[in-house]
């Protein structure tokens, strides 16, 4: 195989556990932890069991979390836009 193919493949998939390992930190809505979040559980873990799960997921699980939470920071941000303001 090539190895530039394989150092690009190597990054992404670096770059995508990164990623996660942020999302794993809090919402980035509100840096809270909603009990519907997918991360839920996982932000309750220890930094090292949070890598460790994080590394175990396999590249679909990994886009999945990525894509998630950009559509639910997405929604959450547009229901903002038109909820009243508390007065």
């Amino acid at each position: 195989m090539d190895p530039q193919y394989e150092a690009d493949k190597i990054q992404l998939r670096l770059k995508s556990e990164l990623d996660v390992l942020k999302l794993s930190t809090g919402c980035p809505y509100d840096h809270c932890n909603p009990s519907f979040c997918p991360l839920h559980s996982v932000r309750e873990m220890k930094l090292d069991d949070r890598i460790n799960w994080i590394h175990e997921l396999s590249d679909s699980d990994l886009e999945y979390l990525s894509t998630y939470h950009q559509v639910c920071l997405h929604w959450r941000s547009a229901n903002d836009a038109y909820s009243p303001s508390p007065n």
